[in-house]
């Protein structure tokens, strides 16, 4: 154990530089800012977007959230897709985008009301990053990664239950509602960890440090 060290990956010089576009979101995507959740990733079944969605549908069936708040989905369709095609619909208020740039990317992140990331599993989940990047509040299910990365940045994050209905609605409720005031007081801590120019300096750390002994 003495011998392994964690450095964190890096997210894109874009999530740093670029200040996102209103006039894109809305030309491009005829969204308007602050009106939807986000969902970036592959449109898979381990994403547990099936899950998710009938959440959403259900929370706006009863008026929980407001009739015009969308959930817009960013990625391609990939393993397990068929489980949820039928709930990928305008009607329902789902908004599917497809492959997205990065400079999209960055927008979609900064005017959503909350970016959600409800894994059955992941390896790390950089969508996490790149979300605190852009000061957006953030929805995310009790997996282990999750959890650790919530816990790193003073637990600022909306956790829900899998399996658990409620526990999500309860989360896309409070979104919905009070979305601006969460931001304004979100504070994730130092995010530069995740600049690849700090990224770089700690392996940079590790080697000089291998070399030394070495000699």
């Amino acid at each position: 154990p003495a011998k392994i060290v964690c450095i964190n990956d890096g997210i894109r010089d874009v999530f740093w530089n670029y200040e996102g576009s209103k006039t894109v979101l809305v030309d491009k995507f005829k969204i308007q800012p602050y009106t939807y959740f986000f969902f970036l990733g592959s449109l898979s079944r381990r994403k547990n977007l099936k899950f998710t969605l009938e959440s959403f549908i259900e929370a706006k069936s009863k008026k929980q959230i407001d009739k015009n708040t969308l959930m817009v989905l960013g990625g391609q369709k990939w393993w397990g897709a068929g489980d949820f095609k039928h709930l990928l619909l305008d009607d329902l208020g789902i908004k599917t985008l497809g492959y997205l740039n990065d400079d999209d990317i960055v927008t979609l992140y900064k005017y959503s009301k909350a970016f959600v990331f409800p894994s059955l599993y992941e390896g790390f989940g950089m969508p996490i990053i790149e979300a605190m990047s852009q000061n957006t509040p953030i929805i995310i299910s009790n997996i282990p990664t999750s959890n650790e990365l919530n816990s790193k940045h003073n637990k600022q994050m909306f956790c829900f239950e899998l399996d658990d209905k409620e526990s999500l609605i309860e989360k896309f409720v409070e979104l919905d509602k009070n979305h601006s005031l969460i931001r304004e007081n979100l504070n994730y801590g130092d995010i530069s960890i995740y600049n690849f120019d700090n990224v770089a300096k700690e392996h940079f750390k590790i080697y000089s440090k291998v070399l030394d002994e070495a000699i």
